[in-house]
């Protein structure tokens, strides 16, 4: 009798051919800025380049607020990627979701179940917003990162105007808008919303003065646009007018002295930066009026009213 020994081996998934065998294999996930520089930058690279996006489109984050605010339509901030990267025949654009990464074997698994092997991986997903333990709060606050999230919030805020017409005696809260964030993208929504209001809307409405409307700005830190120079951020508060102020997270003021202390002092560091107008103490004194130890004028702190999606 003979007897066979076998050995079971663990089965290995058969590698993913390559469509030109001698160039090496760059997988790119993420169609953003950083997705589309890097499949750019290696258009002179002899390399077979997979890009790999779940949209199939590319969005000009820095106009998104325009689209939300219906200053601009979606297509005007949103491009498809394979438009984007036609020119360059070394680039495959694949519509799929990456679901998992397999370092050891070189290789991405797709929400399809298809898996893609390769030689060097980018991933350049870019960021989401958070909601610093509260997800809860996402219904009522939706962030500002993709097409559906400005639609969703340009239909809120065309809404809120609508429901004010419908319903006058409510305006007051209807018409109050809550940012959270003074970066960039807070505060350029805050003056576009701000915009919409007292400039194009007013002549369209018959039963509610637009002009009444109240933007919210807040902002856990000591200024709005924390990452600039402090100098940009003065200007900001200051160029605001009524949208000048800005809370903390807790709904608190920075105090009357330091800010007026902390401003003048920056403002008469900075002289009249040759603007031609009166140089520090007059600007000082508008940015750190007494009145800012509290909020101004149709700007301060306030629970957000929400609204039903």
């Amino acid at each position: 009798m003979t007897t066979v020994l076998t050995k079971a081996f663990p089965q290995e998934m058969p590698p993913v051919p390559k469509a030109v065998p001698d160039k090496k294999r760059v997988l790119i996930v993420g169609g953003g800025f950083a997705g589309i520089a890097a499949a750019r930058g290696l258009k002179r690279a002899d390399v077979e380049i997979t890009l790999i996006d779940r949209r199939n489109h590319h969005i000009f984050q820095p106009l998104l607020y325009q689209a939300a605010t219906a200053i601009l339509p979606p297509s005007q901030v949103a491009w498809p990627i394979r438009q984007l990267v036609r020119a360059n025949t070394q680039v495959t654009t694949v519509l799929s979701e990456v679901t998992a990464v397999d370092a050891p074997a070189r290789r991405v698994h797709l929400a399809d179940g298809a898996a893609l092997a390769y030689d060097t991986l980018v991933l350049a997903t870019g960021v989401t917003h958070a909601y610093f333990g509260h997800d809860d709060w996402a219904p009522f606050a939706p962030g500002l990162k993709s097409l559906d999230d400005a639609t969703q919030i340009r239909r809120r805020i065309l809404l809120a105007f609508e429901r004010a017409e419908a319903s006058p005696a409510e305006a007051e809260t209807l018409l109050t808008f809550v940012i959270v964030g003074a970066g960039p993208t807070g505060v350029e929504l805050a003056g576009i919303i701000a915009e919409l209001a007292r400039t194009h809307l007013p002549e369209e409405f018959r039963n509610v003065d637009t002009r009444r409307a109240r933007i919210v700005l807040l902002e856990a830190g000591e200024r709005i646009l924390p990452a600039f120079d402090p100098s940009l951020s003065a200007y900001a508060r200051a160029a605001g007018g009524p949208l000048a102020g800005h809370a903390r997270s807790d709904g608190s003021w920075p105090s009357r002295h330091l800010c007026h202390r902390r401003h003048r002092r920056r403002a008469l560091a900075r002289g009249n930066h040759g603007s031609g107008t009166r140089p520090g103490r007059e600007a000082a004194g508008r940015l750190c009026s007494p009145g800012h130890s509290r909020p101004p004028e149709r700007t301060a702190f306030a629970p957000a009213v929400p609204i039903s999606p």
